[in-house]
């Protein structure tokens, strides 16, 4: 079997490394674990929030795993 497919974070356009993080938030946005804890995208991305901030861990929209594991989550792999 080939490898999983290497991801660029939809926020910062990096190179998701494939020990790092990778975190699914809807609708289908891939983004590193270092974008994840931005202020500024919690605004962005969940506009009618009742919360200025909070990290986005607390939506339950956002699911985060391996390389591969959000791969075959997107069906993407393998």
């Amino acid at each position: 079997m080939k490898a999983a497919p290497a991801c660029d974070c939809d926020q910062c356009g990096r190179r998701i490394r494939k020990d790092g993080g990778h975190y699914v938030i809807e609708p289908c946005r891939l983004v590193c674990v270092r974008c994840l804890g931005r202020r500024e995208l919690h605004p962005q991305l969940y506009p009618d929030c009742l919360d200025q901030w909070h990290d986005l861990y607390d939506h339950a929209r956002v699911v985060g795993g391996t390389r591969a594991g959000v791969a075959a989550w997107l069906g993407v792999w393998p």
